[in-house]
Parts: structure tokens; sequence; C-alpha cells
């Protein structure tokens, strides 16, 4: 029930999300949206304080409607 982090970045509607596993401690998300961008958020807790980062993976002239990512999490 607590908000930890907000994430700005897309314009437009975010079409689909996925974690994605990591070999340390991060946690990572993936977004793709209606924007055409495709971002991968990493996350750490320290203290009980969220540092998010956020990498822009890919930017196109259409929209990205879905993602999958592999077993590994590298791609």
């Amino acid at each position: 029930g607590k908000i930890l982090a907000v994430l700005l970045g897309h314009e437009d509607w975010v079409k689909q999300l996925r974690f994605v596993p990591t070999s340390d401690e991060s946690l990572k998300l993936v977004s793709c949206g209606d924007d055409g961008k495709l971002f991968a958020w990493t996350w750490s807790i320290e203290d009980n304080t969220p540092t998010v980062a956020r990498t822009t993976v890919l930017t196109c002239d259409h929209t990205l409607t879905t993602l999958a990512v592999n077993s590994n999490g590298t791609q």
C-alpha cells in the first residue's frame, strides 16, 4: 500500500510491462508503449530508499504492443 517510486518516461499509453531476472540484487522492469519506446527500469533499495535508473533500449516511429525477454534476462 506504499508508493515506492514513480517511473516517468513514456509519453503515451504503456502497452506492456515485464519483470526480468537479474544476476545481482537489483530488480528490472521492461516497458513498451504507444510512444514507440522500450525502456528498462532498474532499481535497488538501500536503507528503505529506492534508487531508480531508466535506460532507453529502443525508440521507433510506431507503437510497440508486446515484448518478450529471454530466460536469462540478457535480451
